[in-house]
């Protein structure tokens, strides 16, 4: 698995599911940035047209005739699948995720656990809580200062560690 975090607004995404689920993924997709969004209720699919242009795949709720025809649909247009629940069909699996600001911290069990993932995820939120989104921000202008005085990677990385460490944020 690769650890990665999409930038949503730049992917043409297709989401095909039933029932409440479907309801759910997609305000999930829309609040995480989706801007070229493709709702389908199953039983309907997407148009070849429409899937020469999509990167990505959604299904959620589906039965097993619906569940095989979106993955033969991703195989054949070569798309990134992720069927809810049905690992043999996932490219990928969703993480459990907290953002504070730009800050944003996600848990994998890669499909093994959601229950755990959800847990891991929730004890820390109680770690990294509101005041970290401001804590990103004020190490990020250090950051940009530090650069700008002509500091090099290494020399920026040993800056940021001991301004962290004077500061006691992971202490």
């Amino acid at each position: 698995m690769l650890p990665i975090a999409l930038d949503l607004s730049r992917l043409t995404i297709v989401l095909v599911g039933t029932a409440e689920g479907l309801a759910k993924r997609q305000d999930q997709l829309l609040r995480q940035g989706a801007t070229d969004l493709h709702v389908f209720s199953y039983p309907d699919f997407p148009s070849d047209e429409l899937l020469e242009r999509t990167k990505l795949i959604l299904g959620v709720d589906l039965d097993e005739h619906g569940n095989a025809r979106l993955a033969d649909v991703a195989k054949h247009h070569n798309i990134i699948l992720n069927i809810e629940d049905v690992m043999e069909h996932c490219d990928f699996h969703y993480a459990s995720f907290m953002q504070r600001g730009d800050l944003f911290i996600s848990v994998n069990t890669s499909g093994k656990s959601p229950t755990l993932t959800t847990r891991i995820k929730n004890y820390l939120a109680q770690i990294f809580d509101e005041k970290w989104e401001g804590r990103l921000n004020e190490i990020a202008q250090q950051r940009l200062s530090w650069r700008s005085q002509g500091l090099d990677y290494k020399q920026v990385i040993q800056k940021s560690n001991a301004y962290i460490d004077e500061r006691g944020w992971l202490s």
